[in-house]
């Protein structure tokens, strides 16, 4: 099982968090910190430096400049107290390891707010692809720290921008802060795989998805001297902020300030609906008091403690503040999977993909694939006259089939076409007389060509082809209403077009319109082809056929008529 050592650090302490996987479940197996020595201090006076001293450390920088030598004296001695400092830090962690019988495992670093620089900005939506050279490029421009070659990543944030932008928090460190972190690691004899930042660390939390909640809420860790916010909104990070705060405020003073700053970035991270919700590590009932207070100001305030969440496993041997070692739970919640990495990573920053070099593949594929062929040839060279001549003999029994088919195809459309009507389970003469008694009467419509195809492929049923002239549109729409009404038919029309015709004064209506359509038919219930019959044929049609001769042989007068109507009764049920 893969091991993870998670360490950070602030003005006071030096913590670690050593743990495993499990599966997908995270073993934390022990927890530990020491206080920081007094060189510490100096380590954060230099903070307050500007950043053009710092650079000037860099060598053969200003080379040509003598008047510049002085500043590069002062910049290479802050760098140079700067890493006497992480060194001594990388020793008391050593200690502390030692003593607590840690074994060696990668070493993945939290890294304080205030070692990077932060950039929030605003660009163009691009493919995800293209983002790591137009956020370098951008930072280039208005970073006031960051220089060619420093490490660099970033995070595309949730929020959209007006005009199709898109979000990005940009976080750089410089180069000389990446040599005191190795500088850190070498002397605690360990080997950084990861530099992340305590600020985003705790989104792992809810990537992972121990931490599952929906919604817009504000996640808050707090520190000895600072205080980390982030926004989610649908489980993705919108917002980014880190608060310094005194650690020497006593516990009501703390706690009123904290309150405070919960409720402004909720303020100031509210878009058109106000932060309601607020999450903070810690341990069931620390902040019990905090959530009392901020219920008055409309803030549901709760405790989330990330040694007991779903998926996360702590041994006796993890002690300390909740709170505190959050960052580093986040950070081992990283490492789930072994192709996974952190939101943020100053080792292994995003950049853009390299295009594939297919020369070297594709020039093997060539060779083998020539010498494979050369080989086929050998192998197959007697064999293919062989094959040719029976191509011939295949060719002429073609020729013989096809001019076969040629004469069979005609007879074979007109059977298979009566077989589609057959196997559409559609009556051909009771449909025609079924469409026929739903057209208007003439002179309204009349009928100037009319045909069925037996089965027509392209609607996948029987049809009828119908062209017929009409004295207005609204016969047309009279006409479609008929047909269509009961769901019986669906009609294929482009509708009603008109055409010039001469006029005839002895004529009160002349057919000025024309429409083409086609009835599409389908299987329907025999009963269904009697409802639009005169009452005399459907009554004629609902009778036994045996009726038909009783009636016969009883009225030998009306024979002829009620033949027809038998007649037409018998095809009506058919």
């Amino acid at each position: 099982m893969a091991r993870f050592l998670a360490v950070d650090w602030d003005h006071f302490n030096v913590r670690y968090l050593y743990g495993t996987y499990a599966g997908d479940r995270l073993i934390l197996l022990k927890s530990g910190s020491a206080p920081l020595a007094e060189p510490e201090k100096a380590d954060s006076a230099d903070e307050t430096e500007p950043p053009e001293e710092e650079e000037g450390a860099e060598p053969d920088d200003e080379a040509d400049e003598p008047q510049s030598a002085p500043k590069s004296r002062r910049g290479a001695k802050q760098a140079a107290v700067k890493d006497a400092v992480s060194i001594n830090r990388g020793r008391i962690l050593k200690e502390l390891l030692r003593r607590d019988s840690v074994p060696a495992a990668p070493m993945l670093i939290c890294l304080p707010r205030d070692r990077a620089e932060l950039l929030n900005l605003s660009l163009p939506r691009l493919a995800e692809s293209e983002l790591p050279d137009i956020v370098k490029n951008q930072v280039l421009r208005d970073g006031a720290a960051y220089m060619e070659g420093h490490p660099l990543d970033f995070i595309p944030l949730a929020a959209a921008g007006e005009g199709g932008t898109g979000k990005v928090l940009s976080a750089s460190i410089s180069r000389i802060e990446l040599r005191n972190l190795r500088s850190f690691a070498s002397a605690a004899g360990r080997k950084p795989v990861r530099i992340e930042l305590r600020l985003t660390a705790p989104t792992e939390f809810v990537r992972s998805r121990r931490l599952a909640r929906d919604g817009e809420y504000l996640l808050v860790q707090e520190g000895l001297d600072e205080l980390n916010f982030a926004l989610f909104q649908d489980r993705e990070p919108v917002y980014f902020r880190t608060v310094q705060i005194d650690p020497a405020l006593d516990g009501a003073q703390r706690q009123s300030r904290l309150a405070a700053e919960i409720i402004r970035n909720a303020q100031i991270a509210a878009g058109e609906e106000p932060v309601t919700r607020a999450l903070i590590f810690g341990a069931e009932g620390e902040y019990d008091a905090l959530a009392a207070a901020l219920e008055k100001e409309n803030l549901t305030l709760e405790t989330v403690d990330p040694f007991v969440l779903p998926g996360v496993t702590a041994k006796p041997e993890v002690t300390g503040s909740a709170s505190l070692l959050a960052p580093l739970v986040g950070a081992l919640l990283a490492e789930r999977e072994k192709k996974s990495r952190p939101i943020l990573d100053f080792l292994h920053p995003r950049r853009m993909p390299k295009p594939p070099n297919y020369a070297l593949p594709f020039a093997l594929f060539l060779l083998v694939l020539a010498g494979l062929f050369a080989y086929l040839w050998h192998w197959n060279k007697k064999d293919l006259l062989r094959r040719n001549n029976e191509v011939a003999f295949l060719a002429q029994t073609l020729s013989g089939v096809q001019a076969e088919y040629g004469q069979l195809q005609p007879q074979y459309a007109i059977l298979d076409g009566a077989m589609g009507w057959d196997r559409a389970g559609v009556n051909v003469l009771d449909t025609l007389r079924d469409i026929l008694l739903r057209f208007p009467p003439a002179p309204d419509m009349l009928i100037s060509r009319m045909a069925y195809n037996q089965f027509d492929s392209m609607y996948n049923s029987p049809v009828f082809i119908l062209s017929a002239k009409i004295t207005e549109p609204q016969v047309y729409n009279r006409f479609l209403r008929n047909m269509t009404s009961d769901g019986a038919y669906r009609v294929n029309s482009r509708g009603p077009l008109q055409t010039p015709s001469a006029t005839d004064d002895e004529t009160r209506r002349v057919s000025e319109y024309n429409f083409t359509a086609v009835i599409l038919c389908t299987r329907r219930a025999p009963s269904d082809y009697l409802n639009r019959l005169p009452d005399e044929l459907r009554e004629v049609s609902n009778q036994r056929p045996e009726f038909y001769g009783q009636r016969i042989d009883q009225n030998p007068p009306a024979a002829a008529p009620a033949e027809d109507e038998s007649s037409d009764g018998e095809e009506a049920r058919r």
